[in-house]
């Protein structure tokens, strides 16, 4: 993605041998029973939904690592 009008700007390449740290998630229990419904449900479409913060991003990650 390139910035609006910004069409001749050129972006050094990122150096993937860089070892980024893993940071281990604790998951709510809110979080958890979320992910289980998901992943164990019979529904195609989750709506997933809370205020800002409240961790949406961690399930929707958690249960795409678990499909992938």
């Amino acid at each position: 993605m390139i910035p609006g009008g910004k069409k001749d700007v050129s972006f050094g390449a990122l150096d993937s041998d860089i070892a980024l740290p893993e940071k281990q998630v604790v998951l709510t229990e809110d979080q958890k029973i979320a992910i289980n419904r998901i992943m164990t449900g019979d529904e195609k479409l989750y709506y997933l939904y809370g205020v800002t913060g409240s961790g949406k991003t961690e399930v929707f990650l958690n249960c795409a690592e678990q499909v992938i």
